[in-house]
């Protein structure tokens, strides 16, 4: 009987010894489901680690990475966002370790991984239609350094400078400027969708709307937007008629336009608790025709991204508050304008237009909320014509702008530094006590992306990060402070000078 025991024990003991081997692809490394961890193999060609075993380099210049070098300058050509750099190393500064071990390889050397065990969540994702082929946002850890980043202009020049049409060109008058954008096929379009409406509505009864009573009725609303009355009937009353809006069209005609005046046809609508439907379903072809005919004109090459508020006192649950703007509450609007002040592409926000299926279509990476509102704006933009696009702290994120700048759009924004991880810029609660106009600079190479990181002590403390500008030589300038007479001069940047100026400029256009 104790031969059994001994034998029943050893036994129990190889049983136990054996590993167990786990359904889940990441139960054997500790982790769970809810867990998102990235296999080391991702890890391996990581580019975000900083070479220096540069023999031809001097002590305090870094060249990276290899086709920034000169011999390689003369291979790039105008199809390419990439272009030499040299960054400017402090030489009290510190170099980094030749070799750099990343987490995941120390990681991995501890915990080995099976290579046998089946991959659900992988067969699982495979399989699945809308995640199938969508390019997926690799979580950055960039490594950060002190420096200057500069560019060579020539390697920025933007090359899309394109004629304006003679069409544009011939146009003297607002009137003409005006019927460009609404033209006839737009005009016959409204004239059909309403008397479509007016026969839905009153089979019996059509009220047939022609492409002259459209005009007539868009220069009527035009008038009032300039000779403001308490009421629409006040137009055409005996007392305080408008001639020339009286002469034009009746009131009742005019009430009827009114009335009737659709843009789509509302048989098309999908039902309201569809989350595929349209908010904006109602005015989508008017939007469409109007960014189409906008884009017409050719592009500049200082571009801003900002959002606009529509003012309107209509009750609707599209409308959107922000306190920092001149009127408070209407519609929201995201704008592409140029520096002259002219639009060429805008989004009205609903809340519904970070469509998954829209960003397969384009084989687009999701960025988030923000994030993809910057890639929608500039789908129509041309690539690798060095456009700069400038836009504030809302918008801007590494991943963007490496996306962007692979497309040969290089960016200027102002930036968050909880966005942007392991800047290795001072404190805020430190810089805010420096001198009015002291500055510094970081850079980092992500992805053969070269960016840099400035913090600038004004007012207050500025972060400005951008893919194609760091800062340049001091100069002196005057400001106004209130606690020192007379004015104080301090030294600034021009390269931040230049940036927010440019910035600020656009965005008081949009405003």
């Amino acid at each position: 009987m104790c031969h059994n025991l001994v034998n029943n024990e050893s036994e129990i003991r190889r049983i136990l010894s054996i590993p167990i081997e786990s359904d889940d692809e990441f139960a054997d490394i500790g982790l769970s489901d809810d867990e998102n961890f990235e296999l080391p193999e991702l890890f391996e060609n990581d580019d975000r680690i900083l070479n220096e075993d540069i023999d031809d380099a001097d002590d305090n210049i870094l060249n990276y990475p290899v086709y920034f070098s000169k011999e390689n300058i003369t291979n790039f050509g105008s199809s390419t966002s990439q272009s030499p750099i040299v960054i400017q190393i402090p030489s009290d500064v510190q170099s980094l370790p030749t070799a750099s071990v990343s987490p995941a390889s120390s990681f991995v050397s501890q915990i080995p991984i099976s290579k046998n065990r089946r991959s659900t969540r992988k067969r699982i994702a495979s399989n699945n239609p809308k995640t199938k082929n969508i390019p997926k946002i690799k979580k950055l850890d960039p490594i950060w350094r002190k420096g200057n980043f500069s560019q060579n202009p020539e390697f920025i020049k933007f090359l899309g400078e394109k004629p304006m049409p003679d069409e544009i060109k011939e146009m003297k008058s607002p009137k003409e400027f005006f019927c460009y954008f609404f033209d006839n096929e737009l005009l016959a379009h409204i004239a059909e969708q309403s008397t479509l409406y007016s026969t839905q509505k009153n089979p019996e009864k059509p009220n047939k709307i022609t492409i002259n009573d459209v005009r007539h009725f868009l220069g009527i609303i035009t008038m009032m937007s300039i000779v403001h009355l308490p009421n629409t009937r006040s137009y055409w009353s005996e007392n305080t008629h408008n001639k020339i809006i009286r002469d034009c069209m009746s009131v009742n005609v005019f009430e009827n336009i009114r009335r009737y005046m659709h843009f789509n046809d509302n048989t098309l609508d999908l039902p309201r608790d569809d989350p595929n439907r349209d908010r904006i379903f109602k005015v989508r072809p008017l939007i469409d025709t109007l960014n189409k005919k906008f884009s017409s004109v050719p592009i500049e090459e200082n571009l801003s991204l900002d959002e606009q508020l529509c003012p309107t006192k209509a009750v609707s649950y599209l409308k959107q508050y922000l306190p920092l703007k001149p009127h408070k509450w209407g519609y929201k609007l995201f704008v592409l304008c140029g520096v002259s002040g002219y639009g060429y592409n805008f989004e009205i926000y609903t809340g519904n237009e970070n469509k998954e299926d829209e960003r397969i279509i384009h084989n687009e990476p999701d960025f988030g909320a923000t994030g993809n509102i910057v890639v929608r704006m500039t789908r129509m933009v041309p690539e690798n014509v060095h456009h700069k696009l400038f836009f504030d702290n809302y918008y801007t994120s590494l991943p963007v702008m490496i996306y962007l700048e692979k497309k040969g759009i290089h960016t200027v924004g102002t930036f968050r530094r909880n966005r942007f991880p392991n800047v290795c810029l001072t404190d805020d609660r430190l810089l805010i006590k420096k001198d009015r106009g002291y500055s510094e600079e970081c850079f980092t190479v992500v992805e053969d992306v070269p960016i840099s990181a400035v913090a600038w002590k004004d007012n207050k403390v500025v972060h400005v990060s951008s893919t194609f500008v760091g800062e340049l030589e001091k100069n002196v300038v005057s400001r106004f402070d209130k606690k020192k007479r007379p004015p104080l001069l301090y030294l600034g940047r021009k390269s931040l000078k230049f940036t927010i100026n440019i910035w600020v400029g656009l965005t008081l256009w949009i405003l």
